[in-house]
């Protein structure tokens, strides 16, 4: 049986980022890193970690949002008629 220490990518190993850190950088990092996750620290801390999958639901929420958006004036317009 293994443990979860032989199989773990140790974490100074891993790409670590503050909670502060903007996205397109953090995209930006994950691909120069060639890697599908990072962890989010600060002080030393484990906040939190962001998947590949994370990111994918990110970008689909921002652009559900954009579309949104650019249907508010057609609304309004529409609305006014």
């Amino acid at each position: 049986r293994h443990t979860a220490r032989e199989v773990m990518t140790p974490v100074e190993q891993g790409l670590v980022v503050e909670p502060g850190r903007k996205m397109t950088d953090v995209l930006e990092a994950m691909r120069e890193n060639d890697t599908r996750r990072v962890l989010v620290a600060q002080n030393e801390r484990l906040l939190g970690i962001i998947s590949s999958t994370d990111v994918t639901g990110w970008v689909q929420r921002s652009q559900e949002l954009a579309g949104m958006v650019d249907e508010i004036p057609e609304r309004r317009i529409e609305e006014a008629r």
